[in-house]
């Protein structure tokens, strides 16, 4: 197991002891609060099929909250950029790095949120279609072969009930259980589970 952030620290204190982590909404709802901008892997291979499986988990309707558009910057490829100046006939706030990305400059806000609904929504950049999927998370099963896993990030609780989804359906099969850092351990026939990664 991880070294243990302080909200991780905190989680596991008052949490350590309650059986079944998964199906506690208390538990969950402290998560959205405790575990903002954490990083969760899914016990779930980052391909095409699966990322639909999560997405089709953050039932987030427009104008809720917004948070899916609370980053500074958002990179974009060439083709989404020029899509976006020619959709919306305005300048875009954007800037590139010195290895040539561009960036949409959120720093004050996204410019194409407005009321908390995407008014780019049908031709968003893909980084925002992903939502709430990050970057997959590499790894090394079993048999020392390299993967990658999905990864959400928890910027709201649309993203925390997703990942609350996929763990409900995961520990079902009584292989698994929760720990207070939302991560998976195996769980042995007498109940208990063994500190170590699956």
């Amino acid at each position: 197991m991880a070294d243990l952030d302080l909200s991780e620290m905190k989680m596991f204190a008052k949490w350590h002891a309650t059986r079944d982590l998964v199906n506690n909404r208390e538990f969950w709802n402290d998560c959205v609060s405790a575990y903002l901008d954490k990083c969760v892997t899914l016990p779930m291979y980052d391909e095409p099929a699966e990322r639909e499986a999560v997405l089709k988990l953050v039932r987030c309707p427009p104008g809720q909250c917004g948070a899916c558009c609370a980053y500074e910057k958002v990179a974009v490829t060439l083709a989404e950029y020029d899509t976006l100046v020619k959709n919306t006939n305005q300048a875009v706030s954007s800037f590139s790095d010195n290895n040539g990305n561009i960036f949409l400059d959120c720093k004050n806000g996204c410019q194409f949120l407005k009321s908390n609904i995407c008014t780019v929504y049908s031709f968003r950049p893909s980084v925002c279609r992903a939502f709430p999927i990050v970057e997959p998370k590499e790894a090394v099963n079993q048999d020392g072969a390299r993967l990658k896993q999905i990864q959400v990030r928890l910027k709201c609780a649309a993203a925390v009930e997703a990942v609350r989804a996929v763990f409900i359906k995961v520990c079902s099969t009584g292989k698994v259980m929760l720990l207070p850092d939302l991560s998976l351990i195996p769980e042995y026939e007498n109940g208990k589970g063994a500190l170590g990664a699956i």
